[in-house]
Parts: structure tokens; sequence; C-alpha cells
């Protein structure tokens, strides 16, 4: 039976040894499981730690913002308050401060209008702004305004009584006259002096005496005359052919040099545009003396007897008729009247007094 026994005894002696490993082995984890476990530990301990940094931040920024909204209700229930004590004063005063603030719209209407007769002087704006400031007088209905109004409509009817300058119509005329400055016909223009014109005209002798060329008598009248004046009549216009005698009172008007037709166009047609910016600027006293220029110039140097001489004539004195700025009326009378009344209701009337401040005093 050794063997057996034998045999036992080794199988006990493998038990044991592969239970003492398998202990070894078992510390071995449950050494490194504590060492993970304890590490985990830590990372959670760490992490709380930050969550509740974090959390106390919070909670102090929510502390901060629930401060600031309760400033910002507060703000606003003061303004909320303040608010509905202005519209109640506002609802309050509503019945009394209506005829202050027409009247207050009146003189605001009434210093515009001032401004545009003075300063722009534009009649149709004064005149559309009198009727607005009439207007507002009347929705006051009060009595102390009528005399306003009376001094107002004799301000409108002045306004009325100057007439419409037709400024576009006056500047289209100054437009066709300088086109047809530009269109003229070089041959109406001297180019020569009248000397020189009435020698070519006559002949090639010299003009000297004005009445020579009237010698001419009727048949009837040679007829009757004796040999030795027939012959001397004959003599005299065969003389008159080649030497005219004429009287020049006058001083002879300089040679005009064909190159200085074109200058001359051009100087006529600058005082023509001359006059239009005047004509729009209202500036009566350039434009009468633009056209007085031009007509100086027309008058000599362009043939007078000529139909477009004239007709050019005859529009610049059409033109210099027009007055571009006429003299414009007073109208401040209503705004003093206006004031005078403001200034007196603001010292005895009890329902215009100024407003108060928000203290109340």
């Amino acid at each position: 039976m050794w063997p057996l026994w034998l045999a036992f005894l080794l199988l006990l002696i493998a038990l044991g040894a592969g239970a003492w490993y398998a202990w070894n082995h078992l510390q071995t984890l449950r050494g490194e499981i504590d060492q993970s476990v304890e590490s985990q530990l830590s990372k959670v301990e760490s992490t709380t730690q930050q969550v509740r940094s974090d959390q106390s931040a919070f909670t102090s920024s929510m502390s901060t913002l629930q401060q600031q909204l309760q400033a910002y209700d507060t703000r606003i229930d003061e303004l909320s308050a303040q608010l509905d004590k202005t519209a109640q004063q506002l609802l309050a005063d509503q019945a009394t401060s209506r005829t202050d603030w027409l009247l207050a719209e009146a003189e605001y209407l009434l210093r515009l209008a001032n401004q545009r007769v003075l300063l722009e002087k534009d009649v149709d704006s004064a005149l559309a702004i009198l009727i607005a400031a009439d207007e507002a007088l009347k929705e006051t209905d009060e009595v102390a305004v009528i005399p306003i109004r009376k001094t107002i409509a004799s301000e409108m009817l002045a306004l009325k009584s100057l007439g419409e300058v037709d400024v576009t119509g006056a500047y289209l005329k100054l437009e066709a006259l300088a086109e047809q400055i530009t269109r003229m016909d070089e041959s109406l223009m001297l180019k020569e002096s009248p000397l020189a014109k009435q020698t070519m005209e006559s002949g090639d002798g010299l003009v000297i005496n004005p009445d020579a060329e009237q010698t001419d008598t009727s048949a009837a009248e040679e007829a009757d005359q004796p040999w030795y004046r027939k012959a001397l009549t004959t003599a005299q216009e065969t003389l008159n052919r080649f030497v005219i005698v004429r009287d020049l009172d006058e001083p002879i008007a300089p040679l005009l040099a064909p190159e200085q037709t074109h200058y001359l166009r051009q100087n006529l047609r600058l005082m023509i545009e001359q006059a239009e910016l005047a004509l729009l600027e209202q500036n009566q006293e350039i434009y009468s003396n633009s056209l007085d220029k031009a007509e100086k110039w027309i008058r000599s140097y362009f043939v007078e007897d000529s139909s477009q001489t004239n007709a050019l004539l005859d529009s610049i004195e059409s033109l210099k008729a027009i007055s571009v700025d006429p003299e414009l009326p007073d109208i401040s009378a209503s705004l003093r009247q206006l004031k005078g009344l403001l200034e007196s209701v603001y010292q005895i009337g009890p329902s215009s007094n100024p407003p108060s401040d928000e203290s109340g005093e």
C-alpha cells in the first residue's frame, strides 16, 4: 500500500503548493485593486472639490445677478411711477394748455414766414405759412387773437399783391436771345467804320458832303436853264461820281477786325449768361447792368437798320422791364403782436402759467 500512500502524499503536496501559489497571486491582485481604487477615489475627491468651487462661484454670480435684477426692477418701478405721474399731469393740464400750444405753434410759424421773406425771398412759402398760422390762431377760439388775425390778413394781402415773377419765362427769353446772337449773320456786324462803309456805297472817292448826292434835277428844270448852267450841272454830276464832300460832325468809329467777330459773340453770350445768373439770384443791379452792356455793344457793333438787330434790341428792352427783385412787404407786425400777447398771458393769465418742475415748486 505504500505506493498508494506515496501518491496520496504527493497529491497533498501538490495541492498545498497550488493553494499557496493561488493565495500569493490573490494578494497581489488585491494590492493592485486597492491602489487603483485609492487613485480613483483621489481623482473623485479632486473633481468634487472643483465642482464645489465652481458651484460657489456660480452661487456668487447668481447672487450678484439677483441684486442687479432687483436694482433694475426698482428703477423700472420708479420710471413707471414717474411716467404715470407725468401722464396724469398731462391729462390734468390738457384742457388748459391747448391754447398755449396753439399760440406757441402760431408764433413759430410767424417766425418761419418772416425768415422766408427776409432771407430766402420766397413769397409763396411765406404766404402758405401765414395761412397755417392763421388756422392755428383760429383753433384757439380766443377773442384776444382777433387783432392778430386781422394783421395776418393784411400781410397776406400785401404778399398776394406783389404778383408772381415769371422766372422761368424770363430765363427762356434770355436763352432764346443768346441763341439768336449765336446764329446772327456776320454781315450784320460792323467790320468797318461808317466812313468806309459810306465810301463803298457811293464809289471810290472820298465822302465829304452829305448833300452832294441829292443834286439831280428834273428834265423840265434843266430845259429852262442856260447853257452855262447846264454845263456846270453836268460837270458837277461828273465830279460827284469821283469825289463826294460830306461834313462828319461825329467822331469816326474805330475799325472792327474780322477775327474779333467771334469775341464779340462770346462777350454778348457772357453778358446774357450773367443776366441769367442774376435772374436766378434775384440780383436786380447785376441783371440790369448785364442787359445794358449787351444793348450798348449791339448798338455799337451791329447794323442799326437791320430787322434782326431791331429784334435783339426789342427783346432786351422787354427783358429790362422785368423786376427780378421786387420790394417785399414787412410782415413782422403780426409776430410782434403775438409775442406781446404771450408775454401778457404768461404774466396775468391763471391758466397759462409756465409748467413747474418735477419737485412741484
